[in-house]
């Protein structure tokens, strides 16, 4: 039968509303994939998320292996610093000692030993470096002997009361089997040296020669000293 165009229209008229019904069907397809999408979004987000975190912890890591690498390198430092302080020589404190050590009385049990004002010095800047490691204050800087005249003259600076050049004329001399010092002299431009800058030098004298001596025989009693230029002699003899 054929059929009129108003007739047909009206067929697609009335089937419009089936096929967007139909197209309407499939959204729910549309908004699982859509689902799906966002999840997988907030996968990578939450990925990315730890990736930063990782990547600080690996941050902190390095900083903290780069802290520890610097804090053994200046250990390192500290240490070769040390060992180089400890290595540094002090003047020879040996050779006075070596000296008296080395006393042998003759067949008479007499003995001569004779210092150089070298070999006094050595030993005095040796006590006055040990002092100042330790802390000590030397009242007498740059201190320096001369066997010269018959005397032992003893040069040094001050800073108290003044800063001034020292100079202390001593004469040895051996009484009751010790060897002791005169003061001849003492000069510190126009102030009177105080007494404590003068027990000072004498100690220093006495100690340097003191601990030298203690190297020798026992039984030794000390005689006379005498002087040159240069040189002192002491001799005594043994009991």
């Amino acid at each position: 039968m054929k059929r009129s165009p108003i007739f047909l229209l009206t067929i697609i008229l009335l089937l419009l509303p089936t096929l967007a019904c139909g197209g309407i069907s499939q959204l729910p397809e549309v908004d699982e994939v859509a689902g799906q999408a966002a999840e997988a979004a907030t996968k990578a987000a939450d990925l990315a998320a730890t990736a930063v975190i990782v990547a600080e912890q690996a941050a902190d890591t390095a900083a903290t292996a780069a802290a520890s690498d610097q804090a053994q390198n200046l250990e390192a430092t500290a240490v070769a610093a040390a060992t180089a302080v400890s290595t540094i020589e002090l003047p020879d404190t040996n050779a006075l000692k070596e000296k008296f050590a080395a006393i042998q009385p003759d067949e008479n049990g007499n003995i001569t030993v004779t210092v150089t004002d070298d070999e006094m010095n050595q030993a005095i800047q040796a006590k006055q470096a040990a002092a100042e490691q330790a802390g000590q204050e030397n009242l007498v800087q740059n201190m320096v002997v001369t066997f010269t005249g018959g005397n032992i003259v003893l040069t040094g600076s001050i800073t108290s009361p003044i800063a001034a050049q020292l100079t202390v004329v001593f004469r040895p001399y051996v009484a009751d089997g010790i060897l002791q010092f005169e003061v001849v002299s003492a000069t510190i431009g126009s102030l009177t040296v105080p007494s404590a800058v003068l027990a000072s030098t004498e100690s220093t004298l006495n100690n340097t020669l003191t601990d030298a001596m203690g190297y020798m025989p026992a039984n030794i009693t000390l005689q006379d000293v005498s002087m040159g230029e240069g040189t002192m002699t002491i001799t005594g003899h043994k009991q």
